[in-house]
């Protein structure tokens, strides 16, 4: 595999970062710039149908910053793309370092403001939590853009389950991180409120969609 990889952008040399159910992740260097190639494995069929530069495209097309992709395609019959480094730093690795939640927390404002965005244009981000905004110099960087779908038909129930979803990783990276998530929670439902000014339907939208999925649950049981 790293063979055929090394092949893709003629790379230096080339690292094994991460090997997962759903991605491979290698670092490789070309002419001294570093590139991060990742290959889509096992995904569910939405993910996999995704065109990552069609998506990148779409998302500038409302004005947000992606990592650069330089390439994609399909290698031993998965889907991969190559991004050039981002060279910053994602919300979990900042508090990490030692930032405080009151020092990021405008950036992480920022980076809901983008999400929000995206629903208010019919894209749909899957993978939004405190990993996928890098900052990068004064801009947040949005990643894993493999995550993102536009929606024409269903687009409400679309709306909430990635509301449900996000809500989720916050949860797990507010655990990680040992930070609060009920001020997550609370700094998402003002700024969509402030963006839609529908928050209090979105909640009971995600109350019944929640009640709905457990319902399914114990009668799968």
């Amino acid at each position: 595999m790293l063979d055929k990889i090394c092949q893709l952008k003629k790379f230096d040399s080339i690292e094994e970062v991460r090997v997962a159910t759903h991605t491979n992740i290698y670092r490789g260097v070309f002419q001294g710039e570093t590139y991060y190639v990742k290959i889509l494995k096992n995904y569910n069929k939405r993910v996999k149908s995704q065109d990552v530069l069609r998506s990148k495209g779409m998302l500038e097309e409302i004005g947000l910053k992606c990592f650069d992709v330089v390439d994609a395609g399909v290698i031993e019959g998965e889907k991969y793309y190559i991004s050039r480094e981002v060279k910053g730093f994602d919300f979990e690795q900042m508090l990490d370092g030692g930032r405080t939640f009151q020092e990021i927390e405008g950036l992480i404002t920022q980076s809901m403001e983008m999400f929000v965005r995206m629903l208010m244009n019919d894209l749909f981000y899957f993978g939004y939590n405190l990993k996928n905004f890098m900052l990068e110099g004064e801009n947040l960087i949005l990643i894993d853009v493999e995550e993102v779908q536009r929606k024409s038909f269903f687009k409400r129930k679309a709306r909430v389950k990635t509301v449900w979803n996000a809500l989720r990783s916050l949860k797990a990276g507010a655990s990680r991180c040992n930070i609060s998530y009920e001020r997550l929670e609370d700094l998402f439902f003002k700024v969509y409120e402030e963006k839609t000014g529908e928050a209090s339907r979105l909640k009971r939208d995600i109350a019944l969609y929640m009640k709905v999925r457990d319902i399914k649950k114990k009668r799968k049981r």
